[in-house]
């Protein structure tokens, strides 16, 4: 069954369901949607590439300008699933029906049942653990470390989460587009994940700090213990190629939200910012 047809099926199936049915399909549809990532060791950061000039000329550079991700450092990574898709408006409702919780998108963005769904960190953080629970498996948000080896092929030194590893526009990513687009548009990358290098981009579990990878322990990383910013990893749609790479880090307040309120207790929260969550296996 092609891609289309399987999101189309888990729409239908997600409608005229009971709350328990609704969530009951809902817990097969995104087991049946993780993809096994076997774990292992890579060399995590932005270590650069040997590029050639328009005169045949080899230089060195890295793949991104941010300082933040260039000590490189050895990470070895337990077994792990990720989902293949970020989560969908379809499914994100189905927690909200079920949990009382108010979203925080604004209804005035495009959205459609297949459209990765807007999010703050919280709603991410809370719609995994909430799966947690119902479905009694280790869902949580991916760590830093394993967005970055996932998006990676496990840790090969490539630019983009693509199915080739490299941008080519309208292919296998988009280029400053105004809107998200449908989960799984274009191919996934070598793992079978799609979306990891555009069109939303993802919280991760982990607090920010920029010198984080000079502390980071080698076994299973799960970020600082505290801080006031959360991690966002992978580019968007509305970014170009150039921050759209499986290295950037984007730290964003974890309260920005709840600081920046707008009328009737609606928050800002763009298109451009989604999630999905990992299953955990330690």
């Amino acid at each position: 069954m092609g891609i289309k047809a399987n999101l189309l099926l888990s729409v239908v199936i997600l409608t005229g369901c009971t709350d328990e049915e609704k969530i009951n399909e809902l817990i097969e549809i995104l087991d049946t949607e993780m993809i096994f990532v076997k774990g292992g060791q890579f060399m995590m950061g932005d270590a650069g590439n040997e590029f050639i000039d328009a005169n045949g000329n080899k230089f060195f550079d890295y793949w991104s300008g941010r300082k933040d991700n260039k000590h490189v450092h050895l990470v070895k990574l337990s077994d792990f699933w990720m989902g293949k898709y970020e989560i969908t408006y379809e499914k994100y409702e189905v927690f909200l029906a079920n949990t009382k919780r108010k979203p925080n998108y604004l209804e005035k963005y495009k959205r459609t049942e297949n459209l990765p769904v807007a999010a703050d960190w919280y709603d991410g953080q809370l719609f995994c653990e909430w799966m947690a629970t119902v479905s009694g498996k280790k869902y949580a948000l991916p760590t830093e470390a394993q967005w970055e080896y996932a998006a990676r092929n496990r840790g090969a030194n490539i630019a983009y989460a693509t199915n080739t590893g490299t941008f080519i526009k309208g292919e296998n990513m988009e280029d400053h587009d105004p809107y998200v687009m449908p989960v799984g548009t274009y191919p996934p990358n070598p793992l079978g994940i799609y979306d990891l290098s555009s069109n939303s981009s993802e919280w991760v579990a982990d607090w920010y700090a920029k010198n984080y990878y000079e502390k980071s322990p080698v076994q299973d990383p799960q970020g600082p213990k505290t801080g006031t910013e959360k991690v966002r990893r992978g580019g968007s749609i509305s970014h170009s190629p150039e921050y759209s790479h499986v290295y950037g880090r984007v730290p964003m307040d974890i309260d920005w939200v709840k600081n920046n309120p707008l009328r009737e207790g609606v928050h800002l929260i763009g298109p451009h910012i989604s999630f999905r969550c990992a299953i955990n296996t330690q």
